[in-house]
């Protein structure tokens, strides 16, 4: 089997080309305000390269994903198709989904916008966290892939939890049109989009444990705003509906049954228990998506 690890992680052939920056506005230990430019060999281009396959894919899209067409159609066109590649089977348009959900996100000074499958936006304060390179120290060796180096070390660690959260949406998009788009993938072709939906849940898990026994300040900040509760109870549920949406199609996962076995693992799924304790909210687990580490 052919396996074909989607550029949501390492976009290679389109970053030899383009380097697409985000320049950081503001860093409130690891939330932050970016200001997206694009460039290439280090200047900032006005003009964007006409990509030959353009059209087509839009078309696929439009005809198979209605979620990541709706993206499509409130995104710059041109930041869209920036991250189109003509060579994939079906043009990196998760990866095109999935960063164009970033950039309608919209993350401003005091309040940060969640983009939602739904169409709708969800707003909650800024708030100074604690960045997520923290949790690296709970991962098990098996669980320090290139998710875990490239969200938890480096650059990429020094984010804090709303930009965690945006991941766990951005990835939660990108399943859905992974899935959308699978009658379209080869058979002996396989992706590992479910293993990146299925990371990120694990990593907001092992935040709300760190935050809990480490950094209890920072904890209460998140269990005391209902809005942050009813954000990550949104969130969670988008998520399990996309990976109860993909089981069917065995080849969207690589290493996903061991990913979602650590998500759903009693001490972890503990920790989303307690954080709604007392709060006169509370969270719900399709027990779908359990069945589906007995299906992969």
């Amino acid at each position: 089997m052919v396996k074909r690890f989607i550029s949501l992680v390492k976009l290679v052939p389109l970053l030899s080309l383009f380097l697409f920056t985000q320049c950081l506005v503001l860093d409130l230990r690891g939330e932050r305000q970016v200001e997206k430019k694009r460039y290439i060999d280090g200047k900032l281009q006005t003009e964007v390269t006409v990509k030959p396959c353009a059209d087509e894919a839009i078309a696929v899209l439009k005809e198979h994903d209605s979620i990541g067409y709706e993206v499509f159609k409130k995104s710059n066109r041109e930041d869209f198709l920036f991250w189109i590649d003509c060579s994939d089977i079906y043009f990196s348009l998760p990866g095109a989904v999935h960063e164009s959900v970033h950039m309608l996100t919209d993350s401003g000074f005091t309040s940060y916008s969640y983009y939602l499958p739904s169409g709708e936006y969800f707003p909650v304060k800024q708030k100074r966290l604690f960045n997520r390179s923290k949790i690296a120290a709970y991962l098990k060796p098996k669980d320090k892939d290139d998710f875990y180096t490239t969200y938890l070390t480096g650059q990429g660690g020094a984010q804090g939890f709303l930009v965690l959260l945006d991941e766990v949406n951005a990835y939660t998009f990108s399943l859905l049109s992974e899935t959308s788009l699978a009658e379209l993938l080869p058979a002996d072709v396989q992706v590992n989009a479910t293993d990146g939906l299925a990371s990120m849940l694990l990593f907001l898990e092992l935040y709300l444990h760190h935050g809990r026994t480490k950094v209890r300040s920072d904890y209460e900040k998140i269990a005391k705003d209902k809005k942050y509760l009813s954000l990550i109870k949104t969130l969670w549920e988008n998520a399990e509906s996309a990976l109860i949406g993909s089981s069917k199609y065995k080849n969207l996962g690589t290493d996903d049954t061991y990913k979602l076995m650590r998500v759903y693992e009693e001490a972890n799924i503990a920790e989303l228990k307690k954080l709604y304790q007392g709060s006169g909210m509370s969270i719900t687990f399709d027990p779908r998506a359990r069945e589906m580490l007995g299906e992969n």
